[in-house]
């Protein structure tokens, strides 16, 4: 897990993968449904695998995006090159 304070300063670490040669942008544009004003995620580098697809390390920073979160299971979902995916962070205040 990543306890708040360490997050902020580091970010929580995402490891990003898409079909394609290259990742272009990141960013989390809903949270729990609701659409948000773009949170980019810093991506470090990627690199392409033999079966077409683009990985890359990425750090998303809590707090632009703590304002959007509740306590429990939230649900984030991200733009990634113009492809949309969702996960689930659990937030414990």
């Amino acid at each position: 897990g990543v306890k708040f304070n360490d997050a902020d300063l580091i970010g929580i670490p995402l490891r990003i993968t898409v079909e394609g040669d290259v990742i272009t942008r990141a960013r989390v544009v809903r949270v729990n449904d609701k659409a948000v004003d773009p949170i980019p995620l810093q991506v470090d580098a990627t690199v392409v695998q033999e079966d077409g697809l683009a990985v890359a390390d990425a750090s998303l920073q809590l707090k632009p995006l703590s304002k959007h979160l509740n306590r429990g299971y939230n649900q984030l979902t991200f733009d990634v090159s113009g492809t949309t995916t969702t996960i689930l962070l659990d937030v414990e205040l």
